[in-house]
């Protein structure tokens, strides 16, 4: 992260006022009553544990009507693209390069390399999140990256509602998206 964006950070309370608009803010206020959907209370959850003798082996084998074959087949069929291709594709698809995506996006060097060097890596959801945003991603091909690493933006989230927001409204500025979600969750995307 860059020393301007720290003291943006700092004093986001005073600026705030400046980036979000009465305009904006009643657009997001009428976002988050048409999408947002309150979560039922917590119910408590049944966990069912299996208690495995000492004799037994750590892991069970899998029913006899499932066949290596099979599941082979099955895997093979269905197995979409990684987050670490897709990534990468729409980097391509765009003409940028990596470095400007990771900087804008304020992902580590390290983590950048880690999704391209392993393609089973799955990064952290807010992760995801900034590279969707600074690669200036509209509504489904965000979703589809989000996707690929195996996560959604849920409607019973403010905090997810106001990315959705943001990506819909082609506001792609940290700093703006920073205003909005201080002012309406309290947190930011630097988490």
């Amino acid at each position: 992260m860059r020393w301007f964006d720290w003291i943006y950070l700092l004093f986001l309370r005073s600026f705030r006022k400046n980036i979000l608009t009465r305009s904006l803010q009643s657009e997001v206020e009428e976002y988050l009553k048409v999408h947002y959907v309150k979560p039922e209370p917590e119910q408590e959850r049944n966990v069912f544990f299996r208690i495995m003798p000492i004799g037994e082996p750590d892991s069970p084998e899998p029913p006899e009507n499932i066949t290596r074959k099979k599941l082979e087949k099955y895997l093979a069929e269905n197995k979409k693209v990684s987050f670490g291709s897709m990534l990468f594709m729409l980097i391509d698809e765009r003409g940028e390069r990596d470095s400007d995506i990771y900087k804008r996006a304020f992902v580590d060097r390290r983590v950048f390399s880690r999704i391209r060097c392993d393609s089973r890596y799955k990064p952290m959801p807010i992760t995801a999140i900034r590279l969707g945003l600074a690669l200036q991603l509209d509504r489904v091909n965000f979703d589809a990256l989000l996707r690929t690493a195996g996560y959604a933006l849920s409607d019973s989230s403010e905090y997810d509602l106001i990315i959705a927001f943001c990506i819909e409204h082609k506001i792609y500025n940290f700093l703006d998206i920073n205003a909005i979600l201080h002012h309406y969750t309290g947190t930011t995307i630097f988490l």
